[in-house]
């Protein structure tokens, strides 16, 4: 993305990203399926990951991570086999949980190509 971006650009990524510098790697396995294969789903890298991949590959970028809220979003929760992710409240928090019980910390991450 940095040799498609020109000097001066911004990349802009919507994706989940953990605040803590712990990156996950989540594998699910469906019960009901007879075949007992585990799928990845739900890979979440730490903020301080990425902010180390971008400046190794342009030392001159800016990582910015963008909180959103999602007040006024209501999404249900389906049941199985149709699963999506859904909206919860939490405390004061509206928040994305995963089918597997996964907060989802959505941001938008933007890197400027300096």
């Amino acid at each position: 993305m940095f040799r498609l971006c020109k000097k001066k650009g911004h990349i802009f990524i919507y994706d989940i990203f953990n605040d803590d510098p712990i990156n996950l790697r989540l594998k699910v396995n469906y019960v009901l399926e007879k075949n007992n294969k585990w799928y990845s789903q739900f890979n979440c890298f730490s903020e301080k990951y990425i902010q180390v991949l971008c400046k190794k590959i342009n030392p001159n970028s800016k990582v910015l991570f963008h909180k959103i809220n999602f007040e006024g979003i209501n999404v249900k929760k389906n049941k199985y086999p149709l699963l999506t992710s859904y909206t919860k409240k939490i405390g004061k928090k509206k928040v994305f949980i995963s089918p597997y019980n996964q907060i989802l910390p959505f941001k938008i991450l933007e890197i400027q190509n300096n």
